[in-house]
């Protein structure tokens, strides 16, 4: 950490952490008593404030160093600044002094940190469920709040829902603040929409059986509705069905083509290899 001093035009400044924003001047109050030449002011209030919008979060907060009723002390201000940092609810601090009438006005202006409590999913309709959508997200409770780690999980959330059809899904995060505790709830607002159909199966088929052998265990068809769950099972089934005929190292896998968004529909390649017959 590092502590710097300004002075500008009776405003004094107190940084901690490099790159902070800069101080703007502020008019000295009129009627403010002018100090002797080496002595320093008298604290008269003490607060801290949030960066952001200028709310004043604390009046006379207890456990720091600087004293209402005595000069201002650097080394004190520098310590109360530290005592912030270190509690871990705020961050990019500084601290400004105004002159006010009898004194100064010491504010310890901060960008307040809040914590991840929960996280809940409204609208979401199954697949996926709450607990793998929320997973998804890979937001961690009782991390730091930051809006980009939201914005972030909504990106990852909303590929989950196209993972499983949702391909026309909308998903947005209401953020609610409990100041008292330092903690932040987010809600999501998932409008899932109607999901997509599979609009036909292309099948690449490397094995020693019919077309309509690898189909018919695959079972999916043209116009059911796409999940990841039916499309793991029915390559499973595929791979049993090869694997029951000794072909332990058959491989099938699945990739799905473009999405149509004016026939929410997609279209599936199925590709299977049988690979070499197993005695046992």
């Amino acid at each position: 950490m590092k502590l710097r001093l300004m002075t500008m035009w009776g405003i004094v400044a107190f940084t901690l952490l490099s790159g902070a924003a800069p101080i703007h001047s502020q008019s000295p109050v009129q009627g403010a008593p002018s100090e002797k030449a080496g002595s320093e002011p008298i604290v008269v209030a003490v607060r801290i404030v949030r960066e952001s919008d200028g709310r004043v979060l604390a009046e006379s907060p207890s456990g720091l160093s600087v004293e209402i009723g005595k000069p201002l002390d650097r080394e004190r201000v520098a310590e109360s600044l530290r005592a912030l940092y270190k509690t871990g609810d705020y961050a990019d601090l500084k601290a400004v002094v105004t002159p006010v009438t009898d004194g100064i006005r010491l504010d310890l202006v901060a960008r307040e940190n809040l914590f991840f409590n929960l996280v809940r999913l409204e609208g979401l309709a199954p697949p996926p469920t709450e607990a793998s959508a929320a997973a998804a997200m890979q937001i961690g409770l009782g991390q730091t709040y930051r809006k980009q780690i939201v914005d972030e999980a909504l990106e990852r959330l909303r590929e989950t829902l196209r993972e499983e059809g949702l391909y026309q899904a909308e998903a947005s995060a209401e953020a609610l603040p409990h100041a008292d505790t330092h903690q932040m709830d987010i809600v999501v607002h998932v409008k899932p929409g109607p999901r997509a159909h599979v609009s036909g199966i292309q099948l690449k088929n490397d094995t020693a059986y019919k077309d309509a052998n690898i189909l018919s265990r695959f079972k999916m068809k043209p116009g059911q509705d796409i999940t990841s769950a039916r499309l793991q099972r029915g390559i499973e089934r595929v791979r049993k069905f090869l694997a029951k005929r000794g072909h332990l190292s058959s491989r099938v896998t699945i990739r799905r083509g473009d999405y149509d968004a004016a026939k929410n529909a997609v279209p599936i390649f199925l590709e299977a290899t049988q690979g070499p017959r197993v005695e046992v």
